[in-house]
């Protein structure tokens, strides 16, 4: 028997690997191969040596520890010796606002204070006026129905609940952080998961935050190519075909063909519009629903300074921007203080910019005018000695309200050997992601096994 999988991001390779573990165990003789339409494989795991000791993540840098398949996986593949958590100087977040970098204080989960000392400390931090921090502080006294009961916009949600100011200038800014698109965008059910079915997103958040004793930041000391190299190697040699497109998934006899194959099984692991194209001639209501799915574009902007070129002190893991600042970028991250192992002894930042009105531009001067400002915001360091950028036309899929519903219908819609796996079904992170993969194949094995017992 063959299984096919459409894509070799980290989805597809943690599907793979989970396909043939689960075949050999179930005692089943399963063929993987994995179909890359680029010249490599992992996906948006990028990661880059560009010389003179600097490793460029262009990519995810890190992924959440609480969500256990991340680390599991990386330790099952022999790179558990290899996982970092984020440096002790890198650990505090900030926010520019009004020209001016706030530091977040203790006690806020996704920008939502979770007690009343949360809020009063966000309004000593300078980020909340007090009549801001009061109606933040009474949010859990107010009456209101649970959170969820239908699924609207995330904004909507927490202005309702926290007040304008609160969710303007504390949670909006970490919603465009972690997905690349206005609150207004995102269901409350995808945005915050943890506060559905709650009447209060403090109390919820209070009861799912994260210990402030620890980093819940890992990542890998040599970049996260790393487990792209090894996931791959875990597969039998030629078992991934990159520059190989597999076009669309169609019905041949009892099985299927895709990319000039007959298979038994397969994932699909693409962005969802390929993926749409690719499952649509037999599966055309989910691949209606996959169609549906937007996404948000991004442009990662690498810049390097020499040692102690900032008149700021690099003294957390950086900043996100509160939109009415007016900048192209959306957050910097200081590179140098989370992963000292990869930047060598330079100065290094890393900017994101989501903002279409900056997309827009070129790449030269896209990035002339993120080294403006970010030189501006930490405190005239001059020009970089490196310079470049990254651009993702689709960086993270939009779960627009409604979104989780959608994805349901869209795979119950789908016949039994064929699966779909990836960010667009509601994780956009790499746990997630593997967690998507691995449990899309070990279905099809399931499906695999049934149908050779009878």
């Amino acid at each position: 028997m063959r299984l096919v999988v459409v894509g070799a991001g980290i989805t597809g390779l943690a599907g793979a690997r989970a396909a043939a573990l689960e075949a050999r165990s179930a005692g089943l003789e399963l063929e993987v191969v994995v179909l890359e339409a680029a010249g490599r494989p992992g996906g948006k795991l990028l990661t880059e040596d560009v010389g003179a000791g600097l490793t460029v993540e262009w990519g995810p840098d890190a992924f959440l520890g609480a969500k256990p398949r991340g680390r599991a996986l990386v330790e099952e593949v022999g790179l558990g010796d290899q996982l970092v958590a984020v440096a002790p100087g890198g650990r505090r977040a900030f926010l520019l606002r009004g020209g001016t970098l706030h530091t977040f204080p203790p006690g806020l989960v996704m920008g939502i204070p979770t007690s009343a000392g949360a809020a009063r400390r966000a309004v000593r931090a300078g980020l909340l006026s007090r009549g801001g921090g009061l109606r933040a502080a009474v949010e859990p006294l107010l009456p209101g129905r649970p959170i969820g009961v239908s699924d609207e916009p995330a904004a909507t949600v927490v202005r309702r609940r926290l007040g304008d100011e609160a969710a303007t200038r504390l949670v909006e800014p970490l919603l465009r952080g972690v997905f690349g698109t206005p609150g207004s965008d995102v269901g409350v059910r995808s945005a915050l998961p943890r506060a559905v079915g709650h009447r209060s997103l403090a109390r919820a958040m209070r009861a799912s935050g994260t210990p402030s004793d620890h980093s819940p930041f890992l990542a890998l000391r040599g970049g996260f190519g790393t487990l792209v190299n090894a996931l791959v190697a875990a597969l039998p040699e030629g078992a991934v075909r990159t520059g190989t497109p597999a076009e669309a998934v169609t019905p041949v006899g009892d099985g299927f063909g895709v990319g000039g194959l007959r298979t038994d099984a397969v994932l699909v692991t693409a962005p969802a519009p390929a993926a749409a194209e690719a499952i649509a001639p037999v599966a055309p209501r989910a691949a209606e629903a996959l169609r549906g799915i937007r996404y948000s574009a991004s442009a990662v902007v690498v810049l390097r300074y020499p040692a102690d070129s900032m008149t700021r002190t690099l003294d957390g893991s950086g900043f996100l921007v509160d939109p009415d600042e007016g900048l192209s970028i959306a957050a910097c991250s200081w590179f140098s203080s989370k992963w000292p192992h990869l930047t060598g002894d330079r100065v290094v930042l890393r900017a994101v910019v989501t903002d279409p009105e900056g997309l827009s531009a070129d790449d030269d001067a896209l990035a002339a005018r993120v080294a403006a400002e970010v030189g501006r915001v930490m405190g005239g360091p001059g020009e970089p000695d490196f310079l470049r950028l990254h651009r993702w036309s689709r960086a993270l899929p939009i779960f627009a309200p409604g979104h989780r519903d959608r994805m349901r219908e869209a795979t119950a819609a789908l016949p039994e050997r064929i699966a779909v796996a990836g960010a667009f079904l509601g994780g956009v992170g790499i746990p997630d992601c593997i967690e998507s993969g691995e449990n899309g194949a070990r279905r099809l094995v399931a499906a695999l096994a049934r149908r050779g017992d009878t």
